[in-house]
């Protein structure tokens, strides 16, 4: 069974419906194995991602399986501008010498899909449960929290990096009143009720809580 994140909707349309499940997925583009994934980037989106860094972050997330994949799908790529083909060739090589990552070029959509069709039927026989998030170990504290923010709805790495430049730890800002939430650029009223309804809480339920931690205790 693969495994697809929601928003690959142009090869999700080429699969066997009765061979994917569809999910949001933090690691990945498609997960085909407990052992095997894979990342699917356009070539435009690639030369985007290396030039931001994102591409190298994802890198290390994704060899936590033993089979890590990364599909650049479309041609033209050391046409593009943005950056020189030398420093492409340059991260390419990073890419696989550094971090491990197979690379693998295809046409369209569709030969994407046939690709992972194939690494599937090969997959088949070996598969057991299909973890959605990675399996590495991480001692830095400071990421491990970027880490717990990012899995809240609608909370990407930027806004998460807000939240705790400002209230330093996860608990604090769960401790934190609506008004000093909303002083987050990019954190609204839904947002913030969402992140709630995760951890199974009320709004009213912290206020109690910020109350209660300040009174002491009487001898």
């Amino acid at each position: 069974m693969i495994i697809a994140d929601f928003r690959e909707k142009r090869v999700i349309g080429y699969l066997d419906k009765k061979r994917v499940i569809i999910k949001p997925l933090q690691i990945a583009d498609f997960v085909i194995s407990e052992n095997c994934a894979l990342e699917r980037k356009t070539v435009t989106d690639f030369v985007k991602s290396i030039i931001d860094k994102r591409m190298f972050r994802q890198a290390e997330e994704m060899v936590e399986y033993k089979r890590a994949i990364l599909v650049i799908e479309g041609d033209g790529l050391f046409d593009l501008p943005g950056i020189h083909p030398n420093a492409l060739m340059g991260a390419i090589a990073s890419l696989i010498l550094d971090y491990g990552l197979i690379i693998i070029s295809t046409k369209d959509a569709g030969e994407t899909a046939r690709l992972i069709s194939g690494i599937d039927k090969k997959e088949g026989k070996k598969k057991h449960e299909i973890p959605l998030r990675s399996k590495k170990k991480i001692k830095d504290i400071e990421y491990l929290r970027l880490y717990l923010m990012e899995g809240f709805p609608n909370i990407g790495p930027t806004l998460s990096k807000r939240i705790l430049d400002k209230f330093k730890t996860p608990k604090e800002f769960f401790k934190a009143d609506e008004k000093e939430m909303k002083k987050i650029h990019g954190l609204g009223k839904k947002k913030i009720k969402s992140i709630l309804d995760v951890i199974g809480i009320e709004k009213n339920e912290v206020k109690v809580l910020r109350k209660t931690k300040k009174k002491k205790k009487k001898v």
